[in-house]
């Protein structure tokens, strides 16, 4: 009787462990089945967006590289927040240099992207809510709000190339200018005015705001129309070339030279000259 009630609950405890395991199974079936779909609807919205997803990943990985990184990348992914409530910047830059061209995302197989870039990527396109570019207030020179100018070349200016992401179809490094329409409010643009003086008085700015210049202390009054996209094309190979090698050119063109004179004032010149009137006498 005692054998037959230990053999009941041994059969009893191998069930338990056998329906554990069917359920493990079943829970990572569930979720590779899970993942897979995930992978399939972000290869999905990069196949229908290549170069719009392209030109995202670029400024996300811009504000990455960024020195104002804290500042210039809200929100920040949630994924690489530790315990402590810090964000793991280092990690997040390894993540993203695993992301290869939006063209080999689609070739892959969803086992055969990295989980962390699948997640990272899901995050932007779908969960990140972050705007396509923010306009950040600076407080430089005419003090304090969103610098704008009405004549491009100023505004290039502070537009200098930076490094963006190496596996772009657009290139490594870009200039962005937006084109932005202002509601032209008295009290929140600060700019240039024959018939208002003290609007080009801006508070803690270090002098009048000049002609062509636009400071709007309320960003509000500003939307941004487009984006003006600059790629960076460097050098061509016969530029890089002389660039590189302009001293040792120099030196041949003044060699060949010594060799032009030598010839021409040598025995050379006398045998040239004896050839010519064998041919023409």
């Amino acid at each position: 009787m005692e054998t037959d009630k230990r053999d009941f609950f041994k059969s009893e405890e191998q069930e338990q462990v056998q329906e554990i395991e069917r359920c493990t199974v079943k829970s990572k079936e569930s979720l590779e089945e899970l993942e897979c779909s995930t992978v399939e609807k972000l290869k999905s919205f990069l196949r229908e967006n290549k170069d719009g997803c392209d030109f995202l990943i670029c400024i996300f990985i811009a504000a990455v590289k960024s020195v104002r990184v804290d500042q210039v990348l809200r929100p920040f992914p949630s994924t690489f927040v530790n315990s402590r409530n810090e964000k793991d910047f280092t990690l997040l830059r390894r993540v993203c240099d695993k992301i290869t061209t939006v063209d080999e995302l689609l070739k892959l197989s969803p086992n055969n992207i990295p989980k962390d870039v699948v997640d990272i990527l899901t995050w932007l396109f779908f969960h990140s809510g972050m705007p396509l570019l923010k306009l950040h207030s600076l407080e430089v020179l005419f003090g304090n709000g969103i610098y704008l100018s009405s004549e491009i070349s100023i505004s290039a200016h502070y537009a200098p190339f930076g490094e963006t992401w190496q596996n772009s179809i657009f290139g490594s490094h870009h200039s962005i200018i937006a084109v932005c329409e202002v509601v032209n409010d008295t009290q929140d643009v600060k700019c240039k005015d024959d018939e208002n003086k003290q609007r080009a008085i801006n508070k803690n700015s270090l002098g009048k705001i000049p002609e062509k210049y636009f400071v709007v202390t309320n960003s509000e009054l500003v939307k941004v129309k487009y984006l003006l996209v600059y790629r960076y094309k460097g050098p061509s190979v016969l530029k890089s070339f002389l660039k590189q090698n302009f001293l040792w050119i120099l030196l041949i063109l003044y060699v060949f030279m010594l060799l032009l004179i030598r010839f021409f004032n040598g025995p050379g010149m006398k045998l040239s000259e004896h050839i010519s009137s064998l041919l023409y006498d």
